[in-house]
């Protein structure tokens, strides 16, 4: 992928995650240039392994959530 293409891949990527309130503080997270982040490339990989520990437990409390409201009946019989 070209630099532009990146970059503007990283500011779509940011837009949506900051719609759904997944950046910490609600600063961007530089997917394009990791090493131009805020605290160098070390601190932006630990930024993105954060989102997706968070995407992961997210999606297990939703799956937890369906599981136990599919076992509860909609009407009372």
């Amino acid at each position: 992928m070209e630099s532009y293409n990146l970059k503007t891949a990283s500011t779509y990527i940011n837009n949506l995650l900051l719609a759904r309130g997944l950046l910490r503080n609600g600063k961007p997270i530089e997917f394009a240039h990791p090493s131009r982040g805020e605290g160098g490339k070390e601190a932006t990989m630990a930024q993105i392994i954060n989102l997706v520990h968070d995407l992961i437990l997210k999606r297990d409390v939703c799956i937890c959530h369906r599981v136990i409201f599919d076992d509860i009946p909609l009407t009372s019989a």
